[in-house]
């Protein structure tokens, strides 16, 4: 598969609003910059608001008499889509197609940019486990997906932008059920592309999204690397090793915990607010052959085009999102899009192919510990020492290996005994095992490490 190289896209014109504030030509003129400068994959995105607008109408007592569309037409489908959004994003994917770009698309696009996008009758509703919410949703992604399957650029569904976002979610249980609910129908609707998560900021352990989770019910994970965000990942320059290395670790982290491909679907540096053009290219460079070297199948930037000539909320409520894009206000390539540019014109001409890295070592994340720092400092130590490893999650099996990094145990139950036997075995077999130790509490510890507590304190 060739290395997807792109961006986030809305129409500079209108950004979230290109919808309902079409216009044909100047997406276009978008896409002949973008393509000019070795773009090949577009991730957009089904505002959920414009294209399902469908409203309640209540009669006596507050009970909803009817559901009709936003003007209180009756439906032209018995999916409750606009045909004019639909005929609009046909449009959009031919012109896709014209000019060379795979499409990754957000269907259930409710949360974008600090802003929700709910259709006006499901506004207040939990997205996850509200009955109407829900069945509006499964109409939504039929419709979609049903109507657009035959198009040849689109490449991937994705079940949303950031979806963990838009609803409180109080269990694990419930983000897995929505996950294989709308992953689920749109297979049953196109069982011919790959389903992507993206969601951003899961977690190993011990929280609603779950990495493990996201495996189990789409084909691709997702990464948003934003260091700014991220715990541990905005202590250091963007250029310096420890940013840099920010969305290959986390991206690692989350294929190997899957056993799925993750995709680093947005990146970006969040303007000069942060660090210079001259920077962000360096991170982009960095970002390319770093992702590109871990079998990432590839690395999208947010976003294509500047909007901070938009007033639309959210560009009138929140400065961060105005100066992301690739492309300056007189839609000139800024540096780091002419790295990526670069970057493809190379990969067009390098023999070098991509492969899986072939691990020698394991790093053991073990229970009730801080799990994406600990892999994010292993991770970076590890490279730094030549090693290759790969990410175990708590309670699985322990791989053989030649060496195990076990960092900052804590607790009286950091490993279960099954596999806590399995690593001594690999370890009495000839393997090497560094632990770091917070008040874990080990069994056989002075016959397994050749050391004896004499006392234990806590400061």
């Amino acid at each position: 598969m060739k290395f997807l190289l792109g961006c986030n896209y809305w129409a500079s014109h209108a950004g979230t609003d290109m919808w309902v504030n079409w216009n044909a030509e100047q997406i276009e003129k978008d896409f002949k910059v973008l393509e000019q400068n070795n773009i090949n994959t577009l991730r957009v995105f089904i505002n959920w608001r414009d294209f399902q607008p469908v409203v309640a109408l209540h009669g006596g007592g507050n009970y909803v008499k009817e559901y009709l569309m936003k003007d209180l037409s009756k439906p032209e489908n018995p999916y409750y889509l606009d045909e004019e959004m639909l005929n609009r994003f046909g449009y959009f994917c031919d012109l896709a197609e014209k000019h060379n770009f795979k499409l990754i698309v957000g269907i259930v696009t409710g949360w974008m940019s600090g802003r929700m996008f709910a259709p006006p009758a499901l506004e207040g509703r939990n997205t996850y486990t509200d009955p109407l919410s829900v069945k509006f949703q499964i109409k939504l992604v039929t419709g979609i997906v049903s109507r657009f399957k035959d198009k040849k650029a689109i490449y991937a569904w994705d079940l949303g932008n950031e979806c963990n976002c838009m609803s409180t979610c109080n269990s694990s249980e419930v983000a897995y059920n929505w996950s294989s609910l709308i992953a689920n129908t749109i297979r049953a609707n196109d069982n011919t592309r790959p389903v992507i998560s993206g969601m951003h900021s899961l977690a190993v352990q011990n929280a609603s999204w779950l990495i493990e989770d996201q495996g189990e019910t789409t084909d691709m994970l997702t990464t948003h690397p934003y260091a700014f965000f991220v715990k541990h990942c905005s202590m250091d320059p963007s250029n310096s090793i420890r940013t840099l290395m920010h969305g290959t670790t986390e991206t690692r982290l989350y294929s190997d915990i899957s056993k799925k491909p993750c995709l680093v679907e947005e990146l970006g540096t969040l303007s000069n607010s942060i660090c210079s053009d001259e920077i962000s290219a360096d991170f982009m460079r960095i970002n390319l052959l770093s992702n590109w070297a871990e079998n990432s199948p590839g690395v999208l930037w947010w976003c294509a085009h500047e909007q901070s000539h938009l007033s639309n909320p959210p560009y009138n409520w929140c400065t961060l999102e105005r100066e992301l894009g690739m492309l300056d206000k007189d839609m000139k390539p800024k540096k780091y899009l002419l790295e990526m540019k670069e970057f493809a014109s190379w990969l067009d001409e390098t023999d070098l192919k991509q492969s899986k890295p072939e691990t020698d070592s394991a790093i053991i994340l073990t229970r009730n510990s801080d799990a994406w720092g600990l892999a994010y400092m292993s991770f970076i130590l590890a490279k730094q020492a030549g090693l290759e490893p790969e990410f175990v999650s708590p309670n699985t099996h322990i791989p053989k290996k030649k060496a195990y990094i076990m960092p900052s145990t804590c607790g009286d139950g950091c490993i279960y005994k099954e596999y806590y036997e399995e690593l001594k075995e690999n370890v009495y077999n000839g393997a090497t095992l560094y632990v770091s130790n917070s008040n874990a509490f080990f069994t056989e510890f002075k016959e397994f490490f050749g050391l004896e507590v004499q006392y234990n304190e806590q400061v």
